[in-house]
């Protein structure tokens, strides 16, 4: 799994208490939403998903945490 992220060869990161290393998966995606969702979007972009992301994550994050889904 090392290879999956942006690390130093040199370094053994140990952390457990961080953001941690970032992954090459999530560099690309943030790098798609500057890129195109905002850059290309701009405004358009929070009605075409943006503005109900909160409710959309809060949903999938519920039964993590025991809470009600709306």
């Amino acid at each position: 799994m090392r290879g999956e992220y942006i690390l130093d060869e040199s370094l053994l990161y140990l952390d457990g208490n961080s953001l941690g290393p970032v992954s090459t998966s999530v560099q690309r995606r943030v790098r798609e939403t500057i890129d195109r969702e905002w850059a290309e979007e701009l405004v358009r972009g929070w009605g075409e998903g943006w503005m109900d992301a909160p409710t959309r994550m809060g949903d999938r994050l519920a039964p993590l945490i025991g809470a009600r889904v709306r």
